[in-house]
């Protein structure tokens, strides 16, 4: 494990976003998860919404919330250029999991 990453809502104090792909509940505890898991925090504030709500994603589109997951997982490899792989706990929903692959 080279990092943790994290997107988080825009706003620091709401505790649930209207997101069709992240779950924003408990991000408060997210940098107290990296700690205890001895590994640096890579963050980002959403910005885009669930503007490709298809089932599968399959290009970039403007403004979607999965173009800040492409942004975050660029700041990761600029910050850890030996990160080789991605593991997220999206892998049951066909709707999260093509959009992680299409970052990937």
């Amino acid at each position: 494990l080279v990092c943790a990453a994290h997107l988080r809502p825009a706003d620091a104090a709401a505790d649930e976003i209207d997101s069709y792909c992240f779950q924003s509940a408990a991000h408060g505890a997210v940098a107290g998860v990296a700690a205890c898991l001895g590994v640096p925090l890579v963050a980002r504030a959403l910005s885009g919404g669930a503007v490709d709500q298809s089932l599968n994603y399959r290009k970039p589109v403007a403004g979607d919330e999965v173009e800040d997951m492409y942004a975050l997982l660029e700041d990761v490899k600029r910050a850890h250029p030996s990160v080789e792989a991605v593991s997220s706990g999206a892998i049951l929903s066909t709707y999260q999991r093509t959009r992680v692959e299409a970052c990937c």
